[in-house]
């Protein structure tokens, strides 16, 4: 099986394991729960909310911590919010991934329906992609199947989910763990899903990331109007305070600035974003 395709109760119940074996310690009925009741408060089940107690717990720590000098990072080490992320998994990255391979996201259009079927894959010639906050790694996984190339993904070092990936990553060939994007050479394109919110000043970092890999392609999925574990109130660049729309803004335009266009795609709701860089832009 393909990793894309890894989002059965099965596959849930191999994922459990692997936390088992790793030793983490959980309630498995309680973890099943948690997954349960967020993937359908993520289907527009808004009524489900009151349900995820365990979850709200956890973004109330992180929002109560922001008003103080110490910033409560050890949320992202909570084992339970590893059900946020499998669901994160199955809801976004993974659509964002069939996005990708699907044949009509850069199909052109005619009164007809579709004709020169393509997809968004066809169009990026890459060998090397760097994972930006990987989490539990099925996506890094996927990109490699989808790529056939050398992957680099990030995680937080000595940390539940980088046990995690190392450990299902041990069986991969052309899958290399880093903390940081520091010792990590030029890659052709970077995969950021759901990662830049969760950085005080994302614009910043952005640049840093830019000028290290020098990236010829920048597919991400950005959400800094929403509230969730480890997103912040406001965000920070040059000194200045700005809401997550605002924010949002900033991002898109100083992709502009350092030379990068955007890919309209046949997306829904346009996501994921992609932008290309314009010394390597090919008109579709």
């Amino acid at each position: 099986m393909n990793y894309i395709d890894k989002i059965t109760k099965k596959d849930l119940l191999e994922f459990m394991q692997i936390l088992k074996y790793l030793k983490f310690d959980f309630d498995d009925s309680k973890f099943s729960l948690i997954v349960n009741d967020t993937i359908k408060y993520h289907s527009s089940n808004k009524n489900k909310r009151k349900d995820l107690k365990v979850l709200q717990e956890l973004e109330s720590r992180w929002y109560k911590s922001l008003n103080s000098d110490n910033i409560d990072y050890s949320v992202y080490d909570d084992i339970y919010y590893f059900a946020d992320l499998w669901v994160c998994w199955k809801k976004y990255s993974r659509e964002y991934l069939k996005a990708i391979i699907s044949d009509k996201s850069m199909a052109t259009k005619s009164s007809h329906g579709y004709y020169n079927l393509k997809s968004i894959r066809q169009e990026l010639n890459v060998n090397s992609i760097l994972d930006l906050g990987c989490g539990i790694g099925y996506t890094t996984i996927a990109i490699k199947e989808i790529f056939g190339c050398k992957v680099f993904a990030t995680n937080i070092k000595e940390s539940k989910q980088w046990d995690f990936c190392k450990y299902i990553f041990s069986n991969q060939n052309d899958i290399t763990l880093f903390e940081t994007v520091d010792n990590i050479d030029k890659v052709d394109m970077i995969f950021a899903s759901e990662y830049f919110e969760h950085f005080e000043e994302p614009i910043l970092h952005l640049i840093n990331i830019i000028k290290k890999v020098e990236p010829k392609y920048i597919i991400f999925a950005n959400t800094f109007t929403s509230k969730s574990i480890g997103h912040f109130n406001n965000y920070i660049h040059n000194g200045v305070s700005y809401s997550g729309k605002d924010i949002s803004r900033l991002f898109s335009k100083t992709l502009k600035t350092y030379g990068f266009n955007k890919v309209i795609t046949n997306c829904f709701n346009n996501r994921p974003n992609i932008y290309k860089y314009i010394e390597y832009l090919i008109e579709l």
